[in-house]
């Protein structure tokens, strides 16, 4: 999710109809310049090179946001495809979150995160934390200092907590819901769920992986941070 203000004016951003690299291009209409949305930068057009101020976002199902946020509304958009269900998501194949802090990225695969969450790890000078939400599969990442604490969290049997305090904690919304600091809120860091290949196509950086990964003989081995593939050629 981005704001879409640049420059002191305010962008309306709509779907060009093409693809880069293998993702979609968005076109704004008030210059006419192309925008990456897996980069939130115009990559053509008189705005080229202006990024977009990532929001952070959380895509998860409908049930599991308004049972935290009741008050919410819905924007409903009739579907194209019915690709992209819910049972899509749950699979997690090939998905990965994807962080950017500080010019550094890392992708964390869903697949492994849901087998090793909490997922302790520095990016940048940033301590984050990626939690995993099992029955919306959903995915994640928190700064992990609160008032100068720095915490360390474990799963146990009935919920995800913090071992400073032993408080309790939500790993969807990233809110302490019993304990010591029950009430208090992690803050959110701004990532994006895509395609594996796509991410690392478009940002580089190294892709976590967990130290219980079960992969085949060919993935990466465990506990390591690996550099992404080589970019696919140009279509021509």
């Amino acid at each position: 999710m981005y704001a879409r203000n640049v420059d002191q004016q305010t962008l309306t951003l709509a779907v060009s109809g093409m693809l880069w690299e293998g993702s979609l291009v968005m076109v704004d209409q008030e210059t006419g310049s192309l925008w990456s949305h897996l980069l939130g930068e115009a990559v053509e057009g008189p705005l080229k090179g202006k990024p977009l101020e990532i929001i952070p976002s959380v895509m998860t199902d409908w049930q599991s946001w308004k049972a935290r946020y009741p008050d919410s509304t819905l924007v409903f958009m009739p579907a194209a495809t019915d690709m992209y269900s819910g049972e899509f998501y749950s699979i997690g194949d090939g998905l990965v979150l994807g962080l950017k802090i500080d010019k550094q990225t890392r992708a964390y695969p869903i697949a492994g995160v849901a087998q090793a969450a909490p997922v302790h790890d520095t990016l940048g000078d940033v301590r984050l934390v990626v939690l995993f939400h099992e029955p919306s599969k959903t995915m994640r990442a928190f700064r992990r200092e609160l008032a100068g604490q720095v915490l360390d969290f474990e799963a146990r049997e009935d919920g995800v907590y913090d071992l400073p305090t032993g408080s309790r904690w939500d790993p969807l919304s990233g809110e302490a819901v019993a304990g010591k600091l029950q009430g208090e809120r992690l803050e959110s860091l701004p990532g994006v769920v895509s395609d594996g290949a796509a991410w690392s196509t478009y940002y580089g950086g190294p892709m976590w992986q967990p130290e219980s990964w079960k992969g085949t003989p060919d993935e990466p081995s465990p506990g390591t941070l690996q550099p992404p593939p080589d970019p696919p050629a140009p279509a021509r």
